[in-house]
């Protein structure tokens, strides 16, 4: 295609032993900046985060439209073992990458939130940290978005012996919305930031207050899907839609309800509870 991801093998006398190309019929890898990050999976293999806007080819996980994350995990002989794209309608460029001491992994970069859908709900300026969470086979699990108004970048992911992951970062002061705990001010033009992040990151939607607290698990689902509501005595109204907004599934729900998930198409869902005073959450379900 138009670019592609290279790989080449070394000796450790730097001899080439192979090289392959990885991507379809558009832009893959990095053309212009340092967004190419390997990580040793301990049997000659590696885990490669690169970048990617093809459909087709070796690409077959892709996100509807623009720049999305590739994860690629390659054996010692260089063949592609599987591969996922991560991402929403808009331009995500990733440039942090590590592996968690449970095994999965996380991913993060630049957001340019020109629109959001897909694995991407909130954006906050201009540019945004994304930071996405999979297991150990690149299935998604949950996503971040970290910033303010003004510029933010993200440049390393820590793994800490706790399964948690630091989160380390750049941002320009701005007046207006930020993300949950992010820095308001700054000491001068930039500063660096720092979060910590735990296995089951969360998004805006679930820290919203309520008066009732409910959970969906399990969550990635393959089969079913349950719901346990605590916290109301009337019954609240469940609506579940997909990457695209569109409704699959509605009921009503008091304590408990168990939702067939084994038809659905793979992929991300938006979960949204209303009670009957119109209190309303929304959680992320991801479907394998």
């Amino acid at each position: 295609g138009a670019l592609d991801l290279f790989v080449a093998k070394l000796d450790s006398a730097g001899n080439k032993e192979w090289t392959k190309c990885y991507g379809g019929t558009g832009d893959d890898g990095s053309a212009f900046d340092m967004a190419i990050h390997a990580i040793a999976d301990g049997s000659g293999g590696f885990y490669i985060l690169s970048r990617t806007d093809s459909h087709d080819g070796q690409v077959q996980q892709r996100q509807p439209d623009g720049t999305d994350f590739w994860l690629l995990h390659i054996n010692a002989a260089g063949d592609l073992l599987w591969e996922n794209t991560y991402g929403g309608p808009s331009y995500q460029f990733p440039s942090a990458f590590c592996r968690a001491s449970d095994g999965s992994f996380w991913m993060g970069g630049t957001f340019y939130p020109s629109g959001l859908g897909g694995m991407v709900d909130i954006a906050y300026g201009k540019t945004d940290v994304w930071i996405v969470h999979t297991d150990s086979m690149g299935n998604f699990i949950n996503q971040r978005v970290l910033g303010n108004t003004q510029d933010d970048a993200l440049m390393a992911l820590h793994p800490l012996p706790d399964n948690t992951v630091m989160a380390v970062g750049c941002y320009v002061e701005a007046f207006g919305g930020t993300s949950p705990g992010f820095p308001a001010t700054v000491e001068g033009g930039m500063d660096v930031f720092m979060a910590r992040l735990g296995p089951h990151t969360v998004s805006l939607e679930d820290k919203q207050a309520t008066q009732f607290h409910w959970e969906l698990f399990p969550n990635p689902s393959t089969t079913e899907v349950h719901i346990v509501v605590q916290g109301t005595a009337k019954k609240c109204k469940l609506t579940v839609r997909d990457s695209k907004s569109r409704i699959v599934y509605k009921n009503t729900v008091k304590d408990r309800l168990v939702i067939p998930t084994k038809e659905w198409t793979p992929g991300l869902y938006l979960v949204e509870i209303i009670d009957s005073k119109g209190n309303a959450s929304t959680k992320k379900l991801s479907v394998l």
